[in-house]
């Protein structure tokens, strides 16, 4: 791999800033589900990752894409210009 192929994999994947988070959440919030977490209710995975651990999922599944990928194609989306969008 060349280094300008690592530096544009590195920045690709540079972690989310917490303002950057909530900008996004703003953005969406009109378009998509609050969806629930639950603690997950069976005892076999818990026992597999420790005992006292803890396991919840995010219902993403409740999104009208039924899944969690609505999130991310709608922050880029919106995000977009007018003459991106045509």
């Amino acid at each position: 791999m060349t280094d300008t192929a690592r530096e544009t994999f590195a920045k690709a994947f540079e972690p989310l800033t917490l303002p950057e988070i909530q900008a996004a959440h703003t953005l969406i919030a009109d378009h998509v589900f609050v969806t629930p977490s639950i603690t997950w209710p069976g005892e076999e995975l818990p026992k597999q990752l420790g005992i006292g651990t803890k396991v919840s999922a995010k219902l993403e599944l409740l999104q009208r894409t039924g899944s969690f990928k609505a999130r991310g194609a709608l922050v880029n989306m919106l995000k977009l210009t007018a003459d991106q969008r045509t």
